[in-house]
């Protein structure tokens, strides 16, 4: 039995670490939201309409990732092709297609460094437009929105974990002590 314990501890004591390891990853899925402020003209009612979806980019090479992860949902449909990305004066822009077409292009700041994707950790949609792939149909516009990045890890978690198996075994060692005590 006691054997079985200790390596039970050492077992999860030598996985703490690897918990941590995943979480550092160089490929990232990165929360897209927004909404675009539309307005046709003075004969219809403005609309605002959302937008959401992933953005997966390996933040060590500052590249993004469109026949994997990247998947952005609006008014149009959905759009997972790539049509094209790269630095901009501000940050970097990205236009993406949809089945029918259709595209969606957006501009968005890079932090912490500016025109890069590399150690990118999330920016603001400074600009953006979508467009369906239909003559006189109007585009959305005036997209404003936030690109961020999952919540990591803390890495006192693995300590604390690690506290919280040694006070359980030194609990569980008094109370067999006190046991075999009472049974002699």
């Amino acid at each position: 039995m006691r054997t079985k314990l200790l390596s039970f501890i050492a077992g999860v004591t030598i996985s703490i670490p690897s918990i941590e390891a995943a979480y550092s990853d160089t490929i990232i899925d990165f929360t897209v939201t927004g909404s675009f402020a539309f307005s046709c003209s003075p004969l219809c009612q403005p609309i605002s309409t959302p937008l959401s979806g992933d953005l997966q980019i390996d933040v060590t090479t500052g590249t993004v990732l469109f026949n994997t992860g990247t998947r952005i949902v609006d008014a149009l449909g959905t759009f997972v092709g790539d049509g094209g990305n790269g630095p901009t004066s501000t940050g970097w822009s990205i236009e993406l297609l949809n089945s029918a077409r259709s595209t969606l292009s957006f501009s968005f700041t890079t932090l912490p460094t500016p025109r890069s994707l590399v150690g990118f950790t999330g920016g603001e949609i400074v600009s953006g437009i979508s467009c369906p792939n239909a003559p006189n149909f109007p585009c959305l516009q005036g997209l404003a929105g936030t690109i961020t990045a999952p919540t990591p890890l803390p890495t006192a978690l693995p300590l604390f974990a690690s506290g919280l198996g040694a006070i359980g075994l030194v609990a569980w060692r008094k109370r067999r002590k006190i046991s075999n005590l009472a049974a002699a």
